[in-house]
């Protein structure tokens, strides 16, 4: 299964731009959400795993 390498930083901020959210808070709070994508896509990963054992 592949991996998460992590989110667009830029496309996050031109997609929030667009739609008139504060680039400051999108940047502060993108790291969070990277964060539990990987955290979710690892354990997706480790229960896969364990099921196919």
């Amino acid at each position: 299964m592949g991996g998460v390498v992590g989110i667009d930083m830029a496309a996050v901020l031109t997609v929030a731009d667009a739609v008139g959210y504060d680039r400051r808070w999108m940047a502060l709070l993108i790291p969070a959400a990277e964060a539990g994508m990987v955290a979710g896509y690892r354990k997706l990963d480790e229960q896969t795993a364990d099921s196919e054992e």
